[in-house]
């Protein structure tokens, strides 16, 4: 039976794990949403999420609506530019196999955000597994219209010679709404020899809300509950036009005429405004980038002198904050610029200025991101050393996922996982990588080297 849980849900954040962050007023929060999948007797598990502030406070956390999950910490105080990982455990004990929803709620001085959670328990021995995956095109829907989900079946145990063989398995459809309310359901069965995959189309009611809500499937055989979800978004079908409820042909042709010379007449403007407005808003993102870039080569360096010249640390906690300080501020120059040459109509310039700027940007980040106490030559191996870091942590997240691993040869796997962790090992040793982050990596890589050596 498919247990229902309340939970209240803003995707936008006004704020991305992992190279991925959302920002908000004056908080960052690395995570849009904690989605974990656990069997039964697993026990638990513990997923990270970051908080960071540009401006620092006192944050307070907690989780709503989600039973078996917990904070590792739920009150603490973060200075400028600090950023802290948090421990979100999840633990089955005293749940039955089902999905459980809520939310995690992020509390300062200014502002509450909320990231979504979604908790899959599926029964201790799972031997048909899932994907669910909805096309690009359906994971925004209006009402009345037909969400598509294509859904992946597998057989856990088909790495051995001859698997299950052909088996008939019941599978159940929902639709839930992020309150806990089921929209629709339905149900069939299917006979599987080692994978199948069936696309599910569902009608939306005209009335519904427009919002976030999630599809679910549930595979069951024997005492195997597999389970697999996803998220689509539900926007408002736009009213019918009073233009259509009047059979004054003379007035349809007046209001055509005047729309067509409206429509050109807006369409002229547009022309002359868009790549002006276009080149702004790549400026702004432009900023951004070069911005999460410079700071994360300060820190980095901050990291190498504390072990240069460890007497000096809070001398260099404040050459960093200054360097940060400045860098905002020589890009609210460059952005002021932009927008000056926009309102000046000046095209031209604004194109050959932001070429310019990326032409330039690792030059930039060299020059503009170094602090002192250390050479061009010590930077430039800061640089690159960040460069494999994004490789590994990418890899590890990549590889994090259990349904992507190939079971053939698990022995391969375990080794490729080994080499994974004793490069995070050098990395972190080198002080190349914060020590939450470092955390993070290893259990992800630990957990699931320990899931494959169960398959041996």
């Amino acid at each position: 039976m498919l247990n229902k849980r309340e939970f209240t849900i803003l995707l936008a954040v006004a704020i991305i794990i992992s190279s991925h962050s959302v920002f908000a007023q004056n908080s960052d929060i690395d995570s849009l949403l904690l989605k974990v999948t656990l069997n039964k007797e697993s026990g638990g598990t513990t997923r990270f999420m970051g908080v960071s502030s540009d401006e620092g406070g006192e944050f307070k956390l907690y989780v709503e609506n989600v039973p078996g999950v917990k904070l590792s910490e739920d009150n603490f105080v973060l200075e400028t530019f600090e950023k802290k990982q948090v421990g979100v455990e999840f633990s089955t004990e005293g749940l039955e196999p089902g999905i459980y929803v809520g939310s995690i709620a992020v509390e300062n001085a200014r502002e509450i955000s909320k990231i979504p959670v979604i908790f899959e328990i599926e029964s201790a021995e799972v031997l048909f597994d899932m994907n669910v995956e909805i096309p690009v095109q359906f994971r925004e829907v209006k009402q009345g219209e037909n969400i598509i989900a294509q859904v992946k079946i597998f057989d856990l145990t088909s790495a051995s010679d001859t698997g299950l063989g052909p088996s008939r398995i019941k599978m159940d459809y929902y639709i839930y709404s992020l309150d806990g309310d089921a929209l629709s359901s339905e149900n069939e069965d299917l006979v599987v020899d080692r994978q199948a995959t069936v696309t599910k189309s569902q009608a939306l009611p005209f009335d519904i809300q427009e919002g976030d809500y999630i599809f679910i499937a549930v595979a069951s055989y024997e005492k195997s509950i597999g389970i697999a979800s996803s998220l689509f978004k539900v926007g408002v079908e736009a009213e019918p036009s009073p233009f259509y409820e009047t059979s004054n042909f003379i007035f349809f042709i007046i209001i055509g005429a005047f729309m067509l010379f409206f429509l050109v007449g807006i369409s002229f403007f547009s022309y002359l405004v868009h790549d002006r407005n276009k080149l702004v808003t790549e400026m702004q993102s432009y900023n951004k980038e070069a911005l999460d870039k410079q700071r994360e080569l300060i820190l980095a360096q901050m990291k190498v002198l504390e072990n240069k010249r460890p007497d000096d640390v809070k001398e260099s906690k404040r050459e960093v904050e200054n360097k940060i300080f400045e860098l905002k501020n020589k890009q609210n120059e460059r952005l002021n610029e932009f927008k000056q040459l926009q309102k000046q109509g000046k095209i031209k310039e604004l194109n050959e200025r932001l070429a310019e700027l990326k032409k330039k940007e690792q030059t930039n980040l060299l020059f503009e991101s170094r602090i002192g106490g250390l050479s061009l030559k010590e930077l430039r191996s800061i640089m690159n050393e960040l460069k494999k870091i994004k490789e590994l942590m990418a890899n590890i997240k990549e590889t994090a996922n259990i349904k992507k691993i190939n079971f053939q040869d698990i022995s391969a796997q375990i080794r490729r996982l080994e080499y994974q962790k004793s490069l995070l090992e050098d990395a972190y040793a080198k002080g190349f990588v914060h020590k939450d982050s470092y955390l993070v990596g290893k259990t992800k890589l630990n957990s699931l080297i320990h899931h494959l050596k169960k398959r041996l």
